[in-house]
């Protein structure tokens, strides 16, 4: 009952307060609560599965679960037109780069060679400008390299003088000029300091930088020696070529690296410690400069390479020879008499030769992504088909006859598929440098057809080619070979399988070469002076 005095406020109290009661009686969730006000999660129900799907106990893993690494996976195929499209811009990429490279060969003529002056010496170089200037950057780091190595030494000549450097465009120039003959690469002339080049492929795998750290190395012997024509060979021209070819030459900002290994020396040497036809060093240094050969050249950069890396005992060794090479009192017998320590001569040898047969042999390339070779020589790359393909490590194949830069391959099965390249110091098409290689496959071969192909947008040869056959038991293959150039290099891409087989692999082989990649550069990022990208 409400009292008559006070319903009239009693009755709007009420009104108020019953839904403020009722909203605080409402559950948690209605509202934002602290998480200790929260409450907990309700329970997930999982479905269990049925006894006959659950493996027994003694069928489950024991330990930790195993995550399989995932294989690599084949990458969607490209639209057509986008195929197109990138085949035609490989096309005019390689048409510019050839071009380029082209326009570095013509140059100017040698009366208007471009003159350019550097830190101890001047540069005369009928190349095109930017070439000539590259050539510049390149002598002042490798200057600065060998001021490091000679710095101790007390320099003796040359000192009023730059030395001048001459670098011709073309090898055919360069003998015409200097009237020298064709097997010479470059030369340092003696009685005036000055080295003399040109641009291009240099041997095998050397180039014009590499030509000229090698004849700089010789000047600078000559500027700290007492009579430079009394050096003895294998350490004038083993330090030569520790420098010359073992030093990487950055193009773009920063310094030149020394005490690399030249992998075509090392290799050299290596089979030649393997097969027994090695040269002993007590003969190594009495051989003449006259009998001087590419293997004493290897040989002579090994035991150089070995004093001044293996051992602080080895370096002795080493600074003390050099030093008498500098006063002029060196002889043989001074060799023999300063390996005692080390176990004379023949102690000396074994540990060499143990030591450098150890020594890796620095890689062709890599394989990126698990399925590119990419190489460093040549700038080009090649892309398995599948997982089904290995790779196949170059000691591992037979070495060819014709001399390459390098080899690579994949294997599956009784199949072969190569990549290879060779030096192209004539900058031949690639129909005539495919008709070139063709002449020596044809004792051996017969050829069952020949066309011109696109690969993956270059313009290259395909020759189609069979074992003859013989007397002996063995079944005959088919070796299909794709030839493309760039000015520097031949670029091959080879299939082979047995004649019978050969269809199946076909397609496989077709992949490979339309995955061709030219111009791509090293993980450095460094290229080469004679690739088209200079």
């Amino acid at each position: 009952m409400i009292h008559p005095r006070t319903g009239r406020w009693v009755i709007p109290c009420l009104a108020i307060l019953i839904p403020v009661a009722i909203i605080f009686s409402l559950p948690a969730c209605s509202g934002i609560r602290s998480p200790e006000e929260s409450p907990s999660p309700p329970e997930v129900v999982r479905k269990k599965p049925k006894t006959e799907d659950r493996p027994a106990e003694s069928d489950l893993p024991k330990g930790p679960r195993k995550v399989p690494t995932p294989k690599p996976r084949t990458p969607p195929a490209p639209a057509p037109e986008k195929l197109r499209a990138d085949r035609l811009q490989n096309r005019k990429d390689a048409e510019a780069a050839w071009a380029e490279a082209m326009k570095a060969h013509e140059g100017v003529p040698w009366e208007r060679a471009h003159r350019l002056k550097g830190p101890g010496f001047l540069l005369v170089c009928n190349t095109s400008r930017e070439v000539a200037e590259s050539y510049a950057k390149a002598l002042t780091k490798i200057d600065f390299e060998l001021r490091r190595f000679f710095s101790k030494a007390r320099l003796r000549r040359y000192l009023d003088t730059s030395t001048a450097v001459y670098i011709y465009k073309t090898h055919q120039e360069f003998l015409e000029r200097e009237g020298v003959p064709p097997d010479v690469k470059s030369f340092f002339r003696p009685a005036t300091g000055s080295i003399h080049a040109y641009h291009g492929q240099v041997g095998l795998s050397g180039d014009t930088v590499g030509a000229l750290a090698h004849q700089l190395t010789l000047k600078w012997q000559a500027m700290v020696v007492n009579n430079f024509r009394n050096l003895p060979p294998w350490m004038s021209q083993g330090l030569a070529v520790y420098f010359g070819e073992g030093i990487v030459v950055p193009t773009g900002k920063g310094k030149a690296k020394g005490h690399q290994i030249p992998r075509d020396r090392l290799r050299h040497v290596q089979r030649a410690i393997a097969d027994g036809s090695y040269i002993k060093v007590a003969d190594l240094i009495r051989t003449p400069p006259a009998r001087f050969s590419g293997l004493h050249y290897a040989h002579a950069w090994s035991v150089i390479y070995f004093m001044v890396n293996s051992s602080k005992s080895n370096q002795a060794v080493f600074n003390k020879l050099f030093t008498n090479v500098i006063d002029d009192t060196y002889a043989p017998s001074q060799f023999e008499k300063i390996c005692r320590v080390v176990g004379g001569v023949e102690g000396f040898e074994e540990k060499w030769k143990e030591w450098i047969s150890d020594l890796t042999v620095p890689p062709v390339g890599e394989i990126v992504e698990n399925d590119t070779f990419r190489s460093d020589f040549c700038h080009a790359s090649i892309t398995r088909p599948d997982a089904s393909w290995e790779f196949v490590l170059e000691d591992d194949l037979v070495a060819p006859e014709e001399r390459l830069l390098f080899q690579v391959a994949l294997r599956k099965g009784d199949a072969l598929i190569k990549f290879l390249a060779a030096n192209n110091p004539e900058h031949l098409e690639f129909d005539v440098a495919a008709a070139r290689k063709e002449e020596r496959l044809r004792e051996s071969h017969k050829v069952h057809s020949a066309e011109s192909v696109d690969a993956n947008g270059y313009k290259a040869m395909a020759i189609l080619y069979e074992e003859k056959r013989s007397e002996k038991s063995w079944s005959p293959r088919k070796m299909r070979r794709v030839y493309l150039t760039t000015v520097p290099h031949v670029i091959i891409v080879e299939g082979v399988a047995p004649s019978e087989a050969y269809d199946d692999f076909a397609d496989d082989f077709e992949k490979v070469v339309q995955s061709l990649q030219l111009g791509v550069k090293a993980k450095d990022g460094n290229v080469r002076t004679d690739h088209p990208s200079h």
